[in-house]
């Protein structure tokens, strides 16, 4: 929510979400909806799928080391992105 890099991917400001804030294993509905309208969830599980795919291009370097080639480039500009 505060990235400058990411926050365009959301609905709402970055000051609002922590009100919106879940510790872990506990359910407010409320806090859902509004996750649900501010994309929070869509993102989380893009991104997941994103890093999955980085995972799954690395391990691939047996059989197309140039894909994973990528993969750890990609990795590498996650990192630093994750950084700002």
């Amino acid at each position: 929510a505060n990235s400058p890099m990411m926050s365009f991917f959301y609905k709402y400001d970055a000051p609002e979400y922590k009100k919106y804030m879940n510790k872990e294993g506990e359910y407010k509905p409320d806090n859902i909806v509004w996750h649900q309208e501010n994309n929070t969830y869509l993102f989380s599980y893009g991104l997941g799928a994103v890093i999955v795919l980085i995972g799954l291009f690395i391990a691939l370097y047996p059989l197309f080391p140039a894909l994973s080639a990528v993969g750890s480039f990609l990795a590498f500009i996650m990192s630093l992105v994750t950084l700002s």
